[in-house]
């Protein structure tokens, strides 16, 4: 195994992009918007500025916490947070 430092010091928002199948028994945050909020919070965390415009804003496959009428989201803090 190599050990390397992880480049986003910062922090990284991880969005549930996952899309399951018509008639799932689940919800599928893909199709509730997940890649759209995926783009504008790397959008608003770049245009933010500052330490926040440094946090990676990537996708992401089932997180497991799956609800109707939302979209999961996971905030894993950096370093310098």
């Amino acid at each position: 195994m190599i050990k390397e430092a992880i480049p986003w010091k910062h922090g990284v928002v991880l969005v549930c992009t996952n899309q399951r199948p018509e008639g799932a028994s689940k919800p599928s945050c893909g199709r509730i918007r997940g890649e759209q909020i995926r783009r504008q919070l790397k959008e608003d965390l770049r245009d933010g500025g500052g330490a926040s415009a440094e946090c990676r804003v990537l996708s992401s496959s089932c997180l497991s916490a799956c609800r109707d009428d939302s979209v999961v989201v996971a905030v894993v803090p950096g370093a310098d947070l």
